[in-house]
């Protein structure tokens, strides 16, 4: 389990590496305890803070200036009481027991910076109970039961799908609401849903610019085949003024016709298979 979750921590380092190669964007990675902490620094080859920890500021300071360190391991040391603008990144770690330990976490980044929760994700039973539980009202009447709830809004948080600041503003305001009124301040699952849909609305503005292309290059394709059948139609193309006035058996200009015709059947399949609409027909 522990060995699966370390992963996971490397796996998003590694894409946030990817992203963002600017090693001032800082990466602060928030662990339960100061076990945990040595194993994960030791792990990602990075430093760990946790509370009476010597020379905590110099290793802070150093972690800031460097640049070659990206990512610094820390306990709830660093949750509250510091505010460092170079913090782009958090990660907060399983196990995790308070949801006020996730805001209060996820708030040391800077403005447009990304928050991230490593947790396993609950069975069905587990879903059904952690939804039960939180939609109990409760008088907190001390810390262990304050904690009871907690933990129940934490639960509510990791079974999330959608956007991460609902359970947060339910849980801390009693009121839900959603990223949709934050634009500038998205959190991590909002940040990726608009990036998944800013990508379908350039695959469909691609596909329709294709599409009329190919329709135009078959416009041009039926004037080039009226003109080379016609001579006629080569002298007045539109036959506009009704000046020329020959029999149809001497003007194959429906042969032309015909042979759109054909051209359209095989591009609406080329379309097809493309999984585009086929083009839309214009009449003279």
């Amino acid at each position: 389990m522990r060995e699966e979750r370390d992963d996971v921590v490397c796996a998003t380092i590694r894409e946030i590496e990817r992203e963002d190669d600017d090693v001032r964007n800082k990466v602060l990675i928030f662990v339960t305890n100061k076990k945990q902490g040595e194993d994960l620094a030791e792990l990602l080859g990075t430093d760990t803070v946790y509370s009476g920890k010597e020379d905590l500021q110099q290793i802070l300071h150093g972690f800031i200036e460097s640049k070659t360190q990206r990512s610094l391991v820390t306990t709830s040391v660093l949750e509250v009481g510091i505010d460092i603008k170079r913090i782009k990144y958090t990660i907060s770690v399983e196990p995790i027991y308070s949801l006020t330990s996730v805001v209060q976490s996820s708030g040391r980044i800077r403005q447009r910076g990304v928050s991230y929760i490593i947790c396993q994700q609950p069975t069905k039973n587990s879903r059904n109970r952690i939804h039960r539980n939180a939609s109990v009202q409760r008088e907190v009447r001390g810390i262990d039961d304050f904690n009871e709830v907690d933990r129940s809004w934490y639960g509510l948080l990791t079974i999330e799908e959608a956007c991460l600041r609902t359970p947060i503003s339910q849980f801390l305001d009693h009121v839900p609401y959603r990223c949709q009124a934050h634009k500038d301040d998205l959190c991590s699952l909002c940040v990726e849903s608009e990036r998944v849909k800013e990508e379908a609305r350039g695959r469909e503005e691609g596909q329709m610019m294709e599409r009329r292309s190919r329709w135009l290059e078959l416009e041009e394709r039926l004037i080039e085949l009226k003109e080379m059948y016609c001579m006629y139609c080569l002298l007045d193309r539109y036959n506009t003024s009704n000046s020329i006035n020959h029999a149809a058996m001497e003007c194959r200009r429906m042969q032309g016709d015909k042979e759109m015709v054909r051209l359209c059947r095989g591009v609406e399949g080329e379309l097809r298979e493309q999984r585009l609409p086929p083009p839309e027909r214009t009449t003279d």
